[in-house]
Order: structure tokens, then C-alpha cells, then sequence
């Protein structure tokens, strides 16, 4: 079985290289073709330890996006929390249970990323755990 991974630079205001956003990919094709965005963020994360996260990595930050259930289920404490931001996409449904989630999550030592934010209420909920925003 073949696996496919995007591995896109993350760059800082110096335009050096910080981390590395790690995309789920379906095939040679530049997208993701899967119905299941869950499936996706499972499959990043699998991947990223079958690659080899140093190999991916080269000593920087890996940046994964997580969806509500990759969170909820708790997938995420399976990838190295001194290595991976987990990425918080914007359109995730965010209620009580996204917030405790996330709250343990950074209590267990894991950095967040708001993911495209744009100021809304709901995003605003989420800025004090964040470690990270990203904007396009």
C-alpha cells in the first residue's frame, strides 16, 4: 500500500524556514480527495510516525491539522508533544466539549495553532489556549 504526505514550510517573519505544515494527500494529486476529513487527520498523524517524524521534521516543528473528532477521540496524544502542533481548523464546531478537550490537551503539554483564524466570537474562545495563529 502506498502513502502519500505534503510537507509545506512554514516560514517566519526572517522568511526562515520554522516548521512544517504536514498535509494528508490521497494519490500524486496536490489535494485531498476523501470525503472524510477525520479520515485525513488520522492518516497525517499514522503517517508522520511511519515516515518517520525526524525525517519529516529535520529538527523543527511538525504542524498537523486536527479535526473535532481527531480532538474529541483523542488521537492526538499518540504524536510526540515536544514535536507537533496540533492545528485547530476553523471550521470546527467548537462547544464545551472542544474547549475541555483542548484545555487538557495543553495541560498534557501540547501547543495549539488556530488554523486560518478570523475574528469571531467563537475563534476568540479559543485564543487564550492557543500558542500559535495562523492567518492567510
Amino acid at each position: 500500500m502506498q502513502r502519500y504526505l505534503a510537507r509545506q514550510p512554514i516560514f517566519d517573519g526572517n522568511r526562515l524556514i520554522f516548521g512544517y505544515k504536514i498535509l494528508f494527500r490521497s494519490g500524486l494529486e496536490d489535494y485531498f480527495s476523501h470525503p472524510e476529513p477525520d479520515v485525513a487527520c488520522a492518516t497525517a498523524g499514522d503517517n508522520v510516525i511511519l515516515f518517520g517524524l525526524e525525517r519529516l521534521a529535520q529538527g523543527r516543528r511538525l504542524f498537523i491539522n486536527c479535526t473535532r473528532e481527531f480532538i474529541l477521540r483523542e488521537f492526538p496524544r499518540i504524536l510526540p508533544k515536544d514535536r507537533v502542533v496540533l492545528e485547530i481548523l476553523e471550521n470546527v464546531v467548537l462547544d464545551q466539549a472542544l474547549l475541555s478537550a483542548c484545555l487538557e490537551l495543553k495541560q498534557a503539554g501540547y501547543q495549539l495553532a488556530l488554523d486560518d483564524y478570523s475574528d469571531s466570537s467563537d475563534a476568540r474562545r479559543l485564543l487564550p489556549l492557543a500558542d500559535f495563529v495562523k492567518v492567510d
